[in-house]
């Protein structure tokens, strides 16, 4: 037991972990029995019915914006359903109306979801892109804050922050509260990455500053794949020139293709969704609210720690992951001696399943509410024993 949770209970309803000890949940976290029910409920009466028929009971979408606004402590109207996060980012994106000679300001810590929607920009708008260097130092609020900054601080309008709020290559928190603040006093819109923090950490977008917030489906909230959402905060979408339009974000329509887009941030969908998709997300939603959010993301913090004590321990191990509450899930590590991609796949045999980090030679782990502390401790000893002699 971990406060409230039932550790072996929650592993009987993931079958994922009875067939290796599942460490990648910071990719695609594994599906619990009632989403997989759900789905295929849903896929069923879509198939027996037709998908045109007429659907009884609560509308999916409806019922994952709620979801969705109720874990963020938020009104479902600030919701829109994206298909992944990279979807969130973009629909901010290219709704922000960016020139030629605006600047948009980033950090050395983003996944490519960041990195090719600031290329995008400079590419189509001929935006200025300035990257705050935030390396190893990107875990301490007052080092990020200070490059953060510094770039904000040279001539030009800057438009817009793009960043995570938990980076996925190290596991660090970065200050989003300060920095939002700072964007805003320089009159930039914040848009953040919240790829690996919802679910594996309490968040609000509204109490961190942000202007646009991204959420995974996939990952910690074991949805199926194309699934996400990004949060809108309350008068945003106004400023916003959506970059692509369609039925679902449209309240009405005249005969010449003028439109008065839908209320909130519901005018940033577009077309439509795989309906079981979203069924089976509302109910790993629901399944991990039963759980107790607090449970779950207290138990997350607790093996992230346990982790970084175990594989600090191993002689030459290099953590990346900053220690005590900088962190959420995720630990990264590099092993002396061998290659990222070599130790993952060394470690798979061995029955740990995780991943490596392009560009960064490093191996990440995702410590997930239902793994056991033996799983952890036996990972330490796995990569004791896949280090070259000497190393």
């Amino acid at each position: 037991m971990d406060g409230n949770l039932d550790v072996e209970a929650v592993r009987r309803a993931l079958p994922a972990c009875a067939s290796a000890a599942y460490m990648n949940t910071g990719t695609a976290g594994p599906l619990p029995e009632p989403a997989a029910q759900a789905l295929r409920a849903a896929l069923a009466a879509e198939v027996e019915h037709g998908r045109g028929a007429a659907r009884g009971g609560p509308d999916p979408m409806a019922a994952a914006r709620e979801s969705v606004a109720r874990l963020l402590g938020a009104p479902a109207d600030r919701i829109a359903l994206m298909h992944h996060t990279s979807a969130g980012l973009n629909a901010a994106a290219l709704g922000l109306r960016f020139r030629p000679g605006d600047v948009v300001v980033t950090t050395d810590l983003e996944h490519a979801a960041i990195q090719l929607v600031v290329g995008a920009l400079r590419l189509r708008y001929g935006v200025e892109v300035r990257i705050a260097r935030l390396g190893r130092e990107g875990h301490r609020p007052e080092a990020a804050l200070a490059a953060l900054r510094s770039a904000l601080a040279p001539s030009g309008p800057v438009r817009a922050v793009f960043l995570s709020h938990v980076s996925y290559a190290t596991g660090a928190v970065l200050p989003v509260a300060e920095i939002a603040a700072a964007a805003h006093d320089a009159g930039a819109a914040v848009v953040v990455d919240g790829a690996q923090s919802v679910g594996a950490l309490s968040v609000r977008p509204a109490d961190l500053g942000a202007d646009f917030y991204t959420v995974s489906g996939q990952k910690w909230l074991c949805g199926p794949e194309g699934t996400g959402a990004l949060w809108v905060a309350p008068g945003q979408e106004e400023r916003l020139q959506p970059g692509a339009v369609g039925y679902m974000g449209v309240a009405r329509i005249d005969d010449a293709g003028h439109y008065l887009p839908a209320p909130g941030a519901r005018r940033l969908e577009v077309g439509m969704v795989f309906r079981p998709a979203l069924a089976g997300w509302v109910a790993a939603m629901g399944w991990l609210e039963g759980l107790g959010w607090e449970a779950v993301w207290g138990r997350i913090h607790a093996l992230a720690e346990r982790a970084r004590t175990a594989l600090g321990a191993v002689r030459g191990v290099e953590l990346l992951t900053p220690a005590g509450a900088g962190h959420a899930g995720l630990v990264s590590f590099r092993v002396p001696g061998i290659s990222a991609e070599a130790a993952v796949a060394a470690l798979r045999e061995r029955g740990y399943l995780l991943r490596s980090i392009p560009g960064w030679e490093a191996v990440r782990v995702s410590c997930a509410f239902f793994l056991r502390e033996a799983e952890i401790d036996g990972l330490a000893e796995a990569v004791a024993g896949i280090a070259p002699p000497g190393a």
